[in-house]
């Protein structure tokens, strides 16, 4: 119950801190909040209309502090990648060619930094959209790995489906290292889908291909 209320106090925060932000094809994000009882830290992906899918100025790397973290490891000079390598906390990208099915898919791991001293009674992420997609955009997490050893929290192949809902979240067991990417390993998939307008005509289309095909065979 208390980690409930806390992801939902911190995503209210987080989305009025944003309320000033408007979600365009080429312009919204997901913010991804790592918590334990006692710190936070926050990171965000998605799309910007003057972004890169390298490196730009808009991309930041996450803080080196003993903090739960949330981040997408970069290699310098794979999937086109030019800037220095390590975790970033915020990896914002080119929009998506607008065609149905284009994807984008963003891998992230969330972990306790090794050096945050003492017990961790609980570890969370929570998720909220300061700047939502728009409809005809799908947005879901998965969660492709834990970290070796243990056992419990959601099983591997999870998916949420971010779009369903405006925030949420999901406690995980703690996890301490000093290598994110010993961590849980998230994929953030947003896939372009028809918009639901778009789907209502192709009902009625489809209704009266039907229709007329019945009529045919009577």
């Amino acid at each position: 119950m208390r980690i409930g209320i806390y992801i939902g106090l911190l995503a209210a925060g987080i989305m009025l801190s944003a309320v000033s932000c408007v979600a365009s094809w080429d312009r919204w994000n997901w913010g991804f909040d790592a918590s334990t009882d006692r710190v936070n830290s926050y990171g965000a992906f998605g799309v910007d209309g003057e972004a890169l899918d390298g490196c730009d100025s808009i991309d930041t790397q996450i803080r080196d502090e003993p903090l739960p973290l949330v981040g997408v490891y970069k290699v310098t000079g794979e999937d086109g990648w030019d800037g220095p390598a390590g975790f970033y906390a915020r990896d914002t990208r080119a929009p998506i060619p607008a065609v149905v099915g284009a994807q984008k898919t963003w891998l992230f791991y969330t972990w306790i930094d090794s050096r945050l001293e003492g017990e961790v009674p609980w570890f969370a992420l929570g998720w909220v959209s300061p700047w939502g997609a728009p409809s005809d955009i799908g947005v879901t997490i998965t969660l492709l790995k834990k970290p070796d050893g243990v056992s419990g929290g959601p099983a591997l192949g999870t998916t949420w489906d971010l779009s369903a809902k405006p925030f949420g979240g999901v406690q995980l067991p703690p996890f301490k290292t000093s290598d994110g990417r010993e961590g849980y390993l998230f994929a953030l998939t947003a896939t372009v889908v028809p918009e639901p307008s778009s789907l209502l005509a192709l009902s009625a289309g489809l209704a009266g291909m039907a229709g007329a095909l019945r009529r045919r065979l009577r």
